[in-house]
C-alpha cells in the first residue's frame, strides 16, 4: 500500500492519508511543489505549499485550529495532526481566580441548604 507523503521542510515529513499521490523527497530536481488549502473557521488561507507550512506555525501565521486539506472534501486540524502538533507552543492552563475554591464551597453549602427546603 502506498502512503502519500507531503514535504513540509528540508527536515519534516507528514504523511496525509487525504491525498493519492506521492512526493518524491530524495532527488530535489524531481521534488513535485505541494499545495494544500488552508481556512481558518469558514475563512480560506488560500493555497500554501507544504514546505513552508512548518514555518508558518513556528512564526504565528498559522494557528492551531486552523484546518487543511489537499482535495478541499476532507479537512485536519493542524494542531491535531500527529506531526505537525508538535510545532504549536505547549498550552499552559490558565491560572485559577483568586477565591475561586472558596466561593465553589460557599455554593455547595447554598446547594445543600435548598436541598434541605
Amino acid at each position: 500500500m502506498n502512503h502519500p507523503i507531503l514535504s513540509l521542510d528540508a527536515d519534516s515529513i507528514v504523511r496525509l492519508s487525504s491525498l493519492n499521490m506521492i512526493l518524491p523527497i530524495s532527488d530535489k530536481k524531481s521534488s513535485i511543489v505541494q499545495k494544500v488549502q488552508v481556512r481558518r473557521g469558514e475563512t480560506s488561507l488560500g493555497e500554501w505549499l507544504t514546505r513552508n507550512m512548518v514555518g508558518a506555525i513556528k512564526d504565528g501565521r498559522l494557528e492551531r485550529a486552523d484546518e487543511f486539506s489537499g482535495d478541499g472534501r476532507h479537512w485536519t486540524v493542524l494542531g491535531e495532526h500527529h506531526q505537525l502538533k508538535r510545532y504549536f507552543p505547549k498550552i499552559q492552563p490558565a491560572p485559577e481566580p483568586p477565591g475561586l475554591h472558596q466561593q465553589l464551597s460557599e455554593m455547595a453549602d447554598l446547594l445543600e441548604d435548598l436541598k434541605k427546603d
